[in-house]
């Protein structure tokens, strides 16, 4: 079982690259959804702001962890 763990943690590059793609994916589709709420009323224009700005901040930081 410890040699199963070992090799779990070992770095896998498409398996990473997936993962990037994935996180990109899904910001894109609560961004979908942050505008699908505001435009049915559902949340404000200030709350659509904050929303956005949590996004682009996530994004920042998760384009800034697959560069380092």
């Amino acid at each position: 079982m410890i040699d199963r763990l070992k090799g779990t943690a070992q770095f896998n590059e498409a398996v990473e690259a997936q993962k990037e793609e994935l996180r990109i994916g899904v910001m894109d589709v609560e961004r979908a959804e942050i505008r699908r709420m505001y435009e049915t009323g559902e949340i404000s224009s200030e709350q659509l702001k904050d929303l956005r700005r949590m996004i682009n901040y996530i994004e920042s930081a998760t384009l800034y962890e697959h560069t380092e």
